[in-house]
């Protein structure tokens, strides 16, 4: 993996100059629409509706983490409370049903983690997207692993919108491109943050792929419009036989 050190145009690998696609993020245009009214959503709309949901998301998170949490101790308690009165045969089936309960327990805290990252808040963009790449492997079997420099301290709002595109990223990784291995690469350059998600799998041919399924299919108009809030934009470049390099910069205040 290559780690571009300034915003220029890059064409990449011979291999690639055929199968690479930029896509701009015109911030002036705006890419979604009021539900109700339908009216084009404004920059600001955009970043509230955002911000909206991203309290959502935090909310659903904390339900699942604390309130489930709260069900499974107390359905721990109950076992208890039964396992004197039962045969040995019953006790043995309690324990197992035990263990469902502390495997229930993990996958909901895993998944309130993705869902509204905490370590994102206490301890950083780096602690949570090494937690979310060992949440992709331990569950899709994905070996994911995670090269960053240092970083210093970023906006909120950027360490949310990277956590966000890795994860959709992955996501994809997962279902479409049948990969052992992926990495993700995260450099902090002189006014620009830049990350890259690279995967060993099947590739693709990224014009032919973009134009029968749209931007839809990848996930590709999320990406866009959290990136064209924040003035970022996205690269994507895969051939067929050769994985798939995912490239976000993102500019930085001096």
């Amino acid at each position: 993996m290559r780690a571009r050190n300034d915003e220029r145009d890059d064409p990449g690998p011979r291999w690639l100059t055929e199968t690479h696609r930029r896509l701009d993020l015109p911030a002036p245009t705006p890419r979604s629409f009021c539900e109700v009214c339908g009216h084009a959503l404004t920059e600001a709309e955009y970043r509230s509706v955002h911000e909206h949901l991203e309290r959502q998301a935090q909310s659903i998170a904390r339900a699942l983490h604390d309130e489930s949490g709260q069900l499974l101790t107390a359905a721990h308690l109950a076992l208890c409370d039964i396992s004197p009165d039962v045969s040995e045969a019953a006790r043995k089936r309690i324990d197992e049903v035990r263990q469902y309960l502390d495997s229930i327990e993990e996958q909901l805290r895993r998944i309130a983690h993705e869902i509204r990252p905490r370590l994102l808040e206490e301890i950083g963009l780096v602690a949570a997207l090494e937690f979310l790449a060992g949440s992709v492997e331990k569950r899709r079997g994905l070996v994911v692993t995670v090269d960053a420099g240092p970083l210093r301290t970023l906006q909120p709002t950027i360490e949310t919108t990277i956590y966000r595109v890795v994860q959709e990223a992955l996501n994809n990784v997962t279902r479409h491109a049948r990969a052992a291995s992926a990495r993700i690469q995260i450099r902090r350059m002189t006014n620009a943050l830049h990350c890259t998600i690279q995967d060993d799998g099947i590739g693709f041919d990224v014009d032919l792929v973009l134009n029968s399924r749209g931007a839809t299919g990848m996930g590709l108009i999320g990406m866009r419009e959290r990136l064209g809030i924040l003035g970022g934009r996205i690269d994507v470049r895969s051939a067929p036989g050769r994985g798939t390099d995912v490239e976000v910069v993102i500019p930085l205040e001096d």
